[in-house]
């Protein structure tokens, strides 16, 4: 039982290293296009903003702006992160998903929850604090990758 333990940790830490390098070196050629599959692709942080605002219903946007902290956005991160990972092209080298690769940030649930956080400080009247949200992350994966 313990050899089983041992064998699934370590394929958990090499899961996660695996999927830390496969991001930051983006092995798929950018689409730069404003549309994947009749979908208009944001071009960075604030356009993303400008797409929610329309997207979302008033009710919704009231919803998550009544959220006491980003802490409590975690119930978004399957519904709303997940459909701008899949429609904004976040796993596929859109256009967006290139705007955050140039500011340090790879992988796509990172980006989804930059994204989010930020949206709900802007509706909040928060600074947004993009360079510590993107310095959070980048330490978290060099934990990451330092732990192995």
């Amino acid at each position: 039982m313990r050899r089983t333990s041992n064998l699934l940790v370590f394929f958990l830490i090499f899961l996660i290293a695996g999927v830390s390098s496969a991001c930051k070196t983006s092995k798929f050629k950018y689409d730069l296009s404003t549309e994947i599959d009749g979908v208009y692709i944001p071009e960075d942080l604030e356009d993303s903003f400008k797409q929610l605002d329309q997207l979302l219903s008033p009710e919704d946007i009231d919803t998550l702006k009544s959220k006491q902290s980003e802490d409590d956005l975690y119930m978004y991160h399957f519904g709303l992160g997940l459909w701008m990972r899949n429609n904004w092209g976040l796993w596929r080298g859109s256009r967006l998903n290139k705007y955050f690769n140039e500011l340090g940030i790879f992988h796509p649930d990172d980006i989804s929850g930059i994204i989010l956080d930020s949206y709900w400080r802007r509706l909040n009247g928060l600074p947004i604090k993009l360079e510590e949200q993107i310095q959070y992350y980048q330490d978290y994966w060099e934990e990451m990758e330092n732990s192995n």
